[in-house]
């Protein structure tokens, strides 16, 4: 059983009644009852603070199902000694114990208000370096670096628009096919760019394309369209076709960009003698979506094609392969029409059946599947996220695969501006070269002093400079060296780290290491895994292995120059 006197010892008993006497003594109150009834309210937040450093953090941690931002408490609710000691006191019998924090990074760290921790982290970077508490008037705050990085996404956006145009759409304005993107998606789907929340997605990857798709080659109601019962293969895909919707001269690049794709035929005989397209024609009158009215058959050289919409799903699926008989089997031929060069999709095959000798243009070929599309559930949330680029893609080779990578690369950053205006702005288009973009532009805001970022520990890669390069081979005397680089760079003055973890920046405020009761060796950093307030004592183990498994994941310096 509990002796009064451990129990007087457990409860803090003669702690908090000396305190208390001090507290009288020094403030000498005219109303003690009123005095010691706040003392007390005090005190008893002052213990909920003083907890396991653990079961604290948690608290004080924004609930993981909700939009990533901090929760309504004060940033400086937390006594610095309960954060960052083990426990919220020393060791009891340590052999060593080394403790370092930055006052610096505590008073400038700022509050994420919406999935922004890349904006969050560069403010809050930014005020540690240069020693200002978040309420100074000159501290940078997450709303200025989101106005700042705004600038930068319409930059790039101008830039990714003007590569499209010269490459892709013939020198003509790509806001056209943009403009016509958004207006289908949101009529026939609902859906916006960019979103409205996480509850309230935007379109994904594949949707976006398919939009594209869409838009260039939506064919006009059936009432509008001419007669074209014998309208050729080469008129129906000419530059100028009878049938779209739209003939902006952007749409028009377009399909003159993908004609020689969409030409890519397999046609089989039917029982009748007729023929039905199977590859490009068949995918390019899937576009149509009107149903059965809207089918339309075509002749080139006297053959009949037969253009039929889809009944679900929209694009331009993978070709299936046709089931060979006696009496039936597949005719693949090439259509050689005026205009139209022959189809990359088509190859000489020595197999096929000898072609009518009426239909000279007519070669026997076999084709080859396009390329599957992306799976539809791929969101563009963290589409730069473990990158040090801006996300850009390799866009050096020409054909309708370099002419989708540069739209989709544009789309991409047009996706991350709309996010970036959302009522909650979300910051997830951006990669480490985002945090260094931010921290570059409000360096030329105010140039009292020159402060810059470099890329100081991660994984070792090919064409990334790095302070400290991190392996999977690395020896335990090197993550111990590694460990003491960490340390060393940390204590530096005017340094604050940002620590690019699993899909979350975030700065670090404190290092420890200590030897536990057990022998244990206990290597710890204190960041925060949702939001930017200091919730997170992690080992020094897992943040490792948290930038081994990503290039893009990293500890970054930000640092000003003397």
């Amino acid at each position: 059983m509990e002796t009064d006197e451990e129990w007087l010892r457990v409860n803090r008993i003669p702690e908090l009644f000396d305190k208390l006497t001090m507290n009288l003594v020094n403030s000498r109150p005219t109303d003690v009852l009123a005095y010691i009834q706040t003392w007390c309210t005090t005190e008893k937040v002052k213990s909920v603070e003083t907890k396991a450093s653990s079961d604290l953090l948690q608290a004080l941690a924004p609930p993981t199902d909700q939009e990533e931002m901090d929760t309504a408490g004060s940033e400086d609710a937390l006594d610095v000694h309960a954060l960052v000691l083990p426990d919220g006191k020393l060791p009891k019998t340590p052999s060593k114990c080394f403790l370092c924090f930055s006052m610096e990074v505590l008073s400038g760290w700022v509050k994420q208000a919406s999935p922004a921790c890349a904006a969050a982290a560069a403010a809050g970077a930014w005020n540690a370096v240069r020693a200002l508490h978040r309420n100074h008037l000159n501290a940078a705050s997450q709303d200025i670096v989101l106005e700042i990085l705004r600038d930068v996404l319409r930059e790039k956006i101008r830039d990714r628009k003007g590569k499209a145009e010269r490459l892709i759409l013939q020198n003509n304005p790509f806001d056209v096919v943009e403009d016509a993107v958004r207006q289908y998606l949101q009529a026939e789907h609902g859906l916006t760019l960019g979103g409205a929340s996480k509850s309230v997605p935007g379109a994904t990857k594949a949707q976006i394309w398919n939009a594209v798709k869409w838009v260039t080659l939506e064919r006009k109601p059936p009432h509008q369209q001419p007669n074209i019962e014998s309208t050729t293969i080469g008129e129906l895909f000419a530059p100028t076709p009878h049938l779209y919707l739209r003939n902006e001269p952007a749409f028009l690049a377009l399909r003159d960009l993908w004609r020689q794709e969409l030409c890519g035929l397999d046609v089989a005989p039917d029982t009748q003698g007729a023929s039905t397209a199977t590859s490009g024609t068949e995918r390019e009158g899937e576009i149509s979506g009107n149903g059965g009215p809207n089918t339309t058959n075509v002749t080139s050289g006297g053959t009949a094609m037969s253009f039929s919409p889809p009944k679900k799903k929209l694009g331009f699926p993978a070709r299936k392969k046709k089931a060979h008989s006696k009496h039936h089997q597949d005719v693949p031929i090439q259509i050689v029409a005026t205009g139209l060069a022959p189809t990359s999709h088509t190859a000489a095959s020595s197999s096929a059946p000898p072609v009518d000798s009426k239909n000279s243009t007519e070669t026997s070929t076999s084709s080859t599947p396009p390329p599957a599309e992306a799976p539809t559930n791929t969101n563009l949330d963290a589409a730069a996220e473990d990158s040090d680029s801006d996300g850009a893609k390799d866009t050096s080779a020409k054909g309708p695969k370099a002419g989708k990578a540069v739209i989709m690369d544009t789309f991409h950053f047009i996706v991350g501006l709309d996010k970036l205006y959302r009522v909650k702005p979300n910051t997830a288009v951006f990669g480490n070269w985002g945090v260094q973009a931010a921290i570059q532009r409000l360096n030329d805001r105010w140039q009292d002093m020159d402060i810059r970022l470099h890329y100081f520990m991660g994984r070792k890669a090919k064409g990334v400079e790095l302070v400290v390069p991190l392996t999977s081979k690395d020896s335990p005397q090197d993550v111990d060296r590694q460990w003491s680089q960490l340390c060393a760079e940390f204590r530096k003055e005017h340094v604050a780290l940002v620590f690019h973890l699993r899909n979350h920046y975030a700065l670090i405020f404190a290092l420890r290491e200590w030897v536990d009761e057990s022998g244990k060796h206990v290597q710890q950093l204190l960041t925060a895994r949702r939001g930017q307030r200091p919730t997170c004592w992690m080992d020094w183990d897992e943040a490792r292995n948290t930038m081994l498994t990503s290039v893009g994941y990293k500890i970054m310096v930000v640092q000003k120059l003397m």
